[in-house]
């Protein structure tokens, strides 16, 4: 078997270990998402007593919704992610709809993760949700004026500013890695590792050009397909690899914050761990054969 054969072998066992990994990782956040909210040291109806607006539909419990919209987003991320490993089991040349639905997965998981956030206090994260509210889609204009409007005076009357990198999602999906250094993780115990691969794997802007139809992102990537598709197919799985990182930092973070267990997690993170591997090794062996250089 030459050096060419040998790698495209190579992907195509990777590509069905990722079709699989797709479909457990969705299963457990689906699983996640069906466990208890829980509030360190809060009774979140309580506060919802204490803090909310009577008969308001975006106020009236402002801590359980933020949970609520939580569970959504692992929802949806774990449906979109099924769908990839969906694609990925097809024994067809995919170009553009693994990435596109990547960019919505690492989307709603990185506004799940960043609404999780165990560090901050149950008034901070009803001000992250409610920021995020805002921005709903409602077909009454004056009724969104009127929302928008309320939403601001209550975060206005508890003291609570705009929070930071939740309105721009290049920059939202960026800050879920921020605290990924090698001595993090040296002293974490399974379960609470976290991955660096976005810091010089960075796919997301290649990815928001799939979404928009970036005619340069477009045609290089149908041309790739055709003249190297194996290296198309180590294109896709790094787009993949996007969507499957966030959905895991996601699910375990909350997975933790509602006291679930961590096994099904930590054996997330190692099969993911030896993907993330497996992928270098392919793209650098393809730059080699193809004379090619992948980038973002």
């Amino acid at each position: 078997m030459d050096d060419e054969a040998a790698l495209a072998s190579d992907v195509q066992k990777l590509y069905a270990a990722s079709s699989k990994l797709c479909f457990f990782l969705a299963q457990n956040l689906n699983d996640t998402s069906r466990l208890d909210y829980k509030e360190f040291g809060v009774d979140i109806a309580e506060f919802d007593r204490d803090f909310g607006v009577e008969n308001h539909p975006a106020l009236k419990d402002p801590l359980r919704a933020s949970h609520d919209l939580v569970t959504g987003y692992l929802r949806s991320a774990g449906e979109l992610l099924f769908s990839i490993g969906s694609l990925l089991a097809l024994p067809a040349e995919l170009v553009v709809s693994p990435g596109v639905l990547a960019r919505s997965v690492a989307i709603h998981s990185a506004y799940a993760y960043r609404i999780s956030d165990p560090y901050i206090s149950p008034l901070e994260r009803c001000n992250l949700s409610l920021n995020v509210t805002k921005k709903a889609w409602l077909p009454d204009s004056k009724t969104r004026e009127s929302l928008v409007a309320d939403i601001e005076k209550w975060i206005s009357v508890h003291g609570l500013g705009k929070p930071k990198d939740i309105t721009q999602e290049e920059r939202l999906v960026a800050s879920m890695f921020d605290e990924e250094i090698a001595e993090h993780n040296s002293n974490r115990q399974p379960g609470q590792r976290k991955f660096s691969i976005l810091q010089d794997d960075n796919f997301y802007a290649r990815l928001s050009r799939l979404v928009h139809g970036d005619v340069t992102t477009l045609m290089s990537a149908l041309i790739m397909a055709y003249e190297h598709p194996v290296a198309n197919k180590i294109y896709v799985m790094f787009d993949v690899l996007t969507g499957l990182v966030t959905a895991y930092k996601t699910g375990n973070r909350v997975n933790d914050v509602r006291s679930g267990s961590i096994e099904n997690y930590d054996e997330i993170y190692y099969v993911m761990a030896g993907l993330v591997a497996g992928y270098r090794d392919a793209r650098d062996t393809a730059e080699r054969l193809f004379k090619i250089r992948f980038n973002g």
